[in-house]
């Protein structure tokens, strides 16, 4: 069978569903109620079988998928950063007591549109390990320690973002790194339009196809939570699915049409390779899920004041 790509834990547990309709041991999915534009999903991968049924590590994945985010207002995106922020907490609770210094850190590429996500966060969130002394008391235990970076990719640095990030972590010694990058959907639907975080760390520039060394608790010796937004989809994804529509379409038996479906995905990947497709507003999306994500962390990080006053304080 096709091997369909997605960054995004609860597509992955739909295509093993595909593959094999037995119960995926080791995994435990939930669905949240939905509210107002917005659905919840938890996937919790518990073991190794589990594992490598999902193709993704163990650990803890909620993702929020939305239904046309940026048509219902600001109001909307307030209420989705809200709801966002408390799945945050959800999994920085565990990793990080009291005013322990948290490290954010904004994989990709900001000269490419649809890697430019996490640099965009870094410039949006309330950064305030440098204020903790000289802000007024009154304030200062409102604010927790948070330091951001964006490291830049490999072609442009001549470093592995892992090295860098080691070097940072080792001198900063923060309780958890929190690092934010593009992903990739298995449905168009989902661009710009559902949101990830988990506990498993991230692999910087896997939403584009450029796996490099992964960031997580083995490697940068510290918890790393990973938040990620969906901006891309594989072409060869794409030519699957329409392929997939026409033989529906036309009713060629399950048997056939999987062997065709085989081939023609085999085909587009080598003919394709890694490459993406992005909507052509990928700038205008962008920039404003970077807004969410940040004001998702600047309400998770920073519990004792309101959105308006990290937003002010970013003015």
């Amino acid at each position: 069978m096709a091997e369909i790509r997605t960054d995004l834990a609860v597509e992955s547990a739909q295509l093993a569903r595909v593959k094999d309709p037995k119960e995926i041991e080791g995994v435990i999915q939930q669905r949240s109620e939905p509210k107002e534009g917005m659905v919840v999903y938890t996937v919790e991968i518990t073991t190794p079988e589990g594992e490598k049924r999902m193709g993704k590590p163990v650990g803890k994945y909620i993702s929020m998928d939305l239904d046309d985010p940026f048509g219902r207002g600001e109001t909307f995106l307030e209420e989705t950063a809200k709801e966002f922020s408390g799945h945050i907490r959800s999994v920085l609770d565990p990793v990080v007591q009291g005013d322990a210094t948290v490290l954010i850190i904004g994989l990709g590429n900001r000269d490419v549109t649809p890697d430019s996500l996490g640099p965009l966060v870094t410039e949006k969130v309330l950064v305030t390990r440098h204020m903790k002394d000289s802000v007024p008391v009154e304030l200062s235990g409102d604010l927790h320690s948070v330091c951001a970076l964006a490291p830049g990719v490999l072609g442009v640095t001549g470093m592995e973002t892992a090295e860098i990030v080691r070097g940072i972590t080792d001198k900063v010694k923060p309780a958890a790194i929190i690092a934010i990058d593009a992903l990739a959907a298995r449905s168009l639907g989902r661009i710009a339009a559902s949101v990830q975080v988990s506990n498993t760390g991230i692999r910087p520039g896997s939403g584009l196809g450029n796996r490099r060394k992964g960031l997580d608790q083995e490697s940068m010796g510290v918890p790393v939570i990973a938040i990620g937004v969906p901006m891309v989809v594989y072409a060869s994804t794409i030519v699957h699915d329409t392929v997939e529509q026409v033989l529906t379409d036309m009713q060629v038996g399950p048997e056939d049409a999987g062997s065709m479906l085989d081939f023609v995905h085999k085909k587009a990947v080598d003919e394709m390779g890694d490459m993406v497709v992005t909507p052509k507003e990928v700038d205008e999306l962008v920039e404003k899920c970077a807004g969410v994500v940040a004001d998702a962390l600047n309400m998770a990080l920073h519990e004792d004041i309101t959105l308006e006053d990290a937003r002010r304080f970013m003015s």
